[in-house]
């Protein structure tokens, strides 16, 4: 059987599929922006695979067909659909809950906040560098309190600055996530044959084929899912509707020692999560229900054994946060040959790899790791952050980022969240705050809108990007240029929009 890359055509990423793509982003951006934050609903970048961007792809997918039929000159072909999914996720994933949303209100929180009875001021300003904080209460004035503009130019000086600084961070975290995606990107997908199972959908709808739009089936589940939405959202401004009852509840199974500490039963019939469940392994839905009823046992044995009053026993969030951490280091682990071949290839005229058809040479995704690695510890050493703190600190957080990289291309998890679990509760529970002095603790808490929880993480994006692409025989080289450059546009775009929303309300 023929191997995959000797499948790809010469055809390549088209200019028109990229800038479509980057015009859709400030759309998105207002989407996300107006259901999070404002009316904190639907949240489409809390599982894995963003309704958004489904949605997107679905709309741009019908009318191409109806391009194909009367404009044929006119239609994208099924790469640009695809590269336009992408450049749609990435930009999604950082305007998303665990991005930017929670940078933007980081930046000024301190100052502003800061009162003599808390003496925030003494403990800890001296810490925050002010090329990453907005200290200036005149212009936080109008973004606490509204009825403002973000048109003055007070505002704009006190926000360029650190808004410039934060969008270069987070240009460096996602190149570096990009650079270890193309130098795993072939072991993964060709070699051990991930299945990449979230990919399935926007797959089938940019085919460019009726079948699937034809699919009675598919149209049967759209309705029902869509039907139940409907009803409940009349509902809504018509208390008279009846309910149709997905969401979720409580059910308590027990109400005496030892037993209740068991707790209440989380029982939700949603849809999307019974759709993504189709596309997920077996063993994966096993595992799932399996360690619920595990975890809820541990509060059973730890109330038999009278342990329930230590503070946060039976520590499931460490367990979970050591969970991941394994497998990351078992994804490197199992990925260590073909690391050591890409290593040697570095040192050597005649290449034992052929990377030509890789997004990136390999020399070159090294070579930007290892820079962009060191563009990040100098941006926390310059913050005030010790430089063997942040090589941890960043150390973790990669490994967190290539054990959901690889769970989402292996097995298609709906959702990995890790609440309160990032690099620095792991720090501070190891070494505790004494040995990491304050500057350290106060650096780190800036880095809250990364670690704080990992649902819209964007390397698996940036991952799942290179597969789709791949599957349309399309060559992979524009892929990590319209990466980027949505990267940019996202950031910069959530960020103006956020401050203009916040100073006029």
């Amino acid at each position: 059987m023929m191997n995959d890359t000797k499948l790809l055509s010469e055809q390549r990423i088209t200019l028109k599929g990229i800038i479509l793509g980057l015009c859709l982003i400030p759309a998105h951006c207002y989407w996300i922006m107006m259901t999070e934050i404002v009316w904190y609903s639907g949240h489409p970048t809390i599982v894995s695979l963003f309704f958004n961007a489904v949605f997107t792809i679905f709309v741009i997918g019908l009318l191409n067909l109806l391009l194909k039929r009367f404009a044929p000159r006119a239609a994208l072909n099924e790469s640009d659909l695809l590269v336009i999914f992408v450049m749609v996720a990435i930009a999604s994933a950082i305007c998303g809950h665990d991005m930017v949303e929670i940078l933007v209100p980081i930046v000024g929180h301190a100052f502003w906040f800061a009162s003599p009875e808390n003496e925030w001021a003494q403990l800890f300003h001296r810490y925050l560098p002010s090329w990453l904080t907005v200290s200036d209460k005149r212009v936080l004035q109008g973004y606490y309190e509204g009825n403002s503009t973000i048109y003055d130019w007070m505002h704009i000086r006190g926000w360029l600055v650190p808004m410039a600084w934060w969008v270069g961070f987070i240009f460096v975290l996602l190149f570096v996530m990009l650079c270890f995606t193309v130098i795993v990107r072939r072991q993964w997908t060709e070699q051990e044959k991930l299945s990449y199972p979230i990919i399935q959908l926007p797959l089938e709808l940019s085919s460019n084929s009726v079948s699937f739009f034809r699919n009675r089936t598919m149209w049967i589940a759209f309705a029902i899912g869509c039907g139940i939405d409907l009803i409940n959202g009349l509902r809504y401004f018509c208390p008279m509707i009846p309910e149709i009852p997905v969401r979720r509840r409580y059910i308590t199974l027990f109400t005496e020692k030892p037993w209740n500490a068991i707790g209440s039963i989380p029982i939700s019939f949603y849809p999307f999560v019974i759709g993504l469940g189709f596309f997920i392994p077996l063993d994966l839905s096993f595992s799932c229900w399996f360690f619920f009823w595990v975890w809820r046992f541990e509060n059973v044995l730890a109330s038999i054994l009278g342990l329930r009053s230590l503070p946060g026993f039976p520590y499931v969030t460490e367990q979970a946060a050591g969970a991941y951490l394994g497998l990351g280091l078992i994804a490197i682990w199992a990925t260590r040959l073909h690391l050591k071949r890409v290593l040697k290839d570095l040192f050597r005229s005649d290449k034992v790899m052929d990377d030509s058809r890789e997004p990136l040479h390999y020399r070159t995704a090294v070579i930007g790791l290892l820079v962009g690695f060191i563009l990040l510890i100098a941006f926390c050493v310059r913050a005030g952050m010790g430089a063997k703190i942040a090589v941890a600190f960043f150390a973790l957080y990669f490994l967190l980022a290539i054990a959901i990289a690889r769970m989402r291309a292996e097995l298609g998890t709906p959702v990995h969240d890790l609440h309160y679990a990032g690099p620095e509760q792991m720090l501070t529970k190891l070494l505790g705050t004494r040995r990491i002095v304050g500057a350290n603790l106060t650096v780190m808490s800036l880095f809250w809108f990364i670690t704080r929880a990992y649902r819209s993480h964007p390397m698996p994006h940036q991952l799942e990007g290179f597969k789709l692409v791949q599957q349309t025989r399309t060559s992979l080289r524009g892929l990590p240029i319209a990466i980027m450059l949505s990267t940019i546009v996202g950031t910069v775009t959530f960020f103006w929009f956020w401050l203009c929303l916040a100073y006029k309300d």
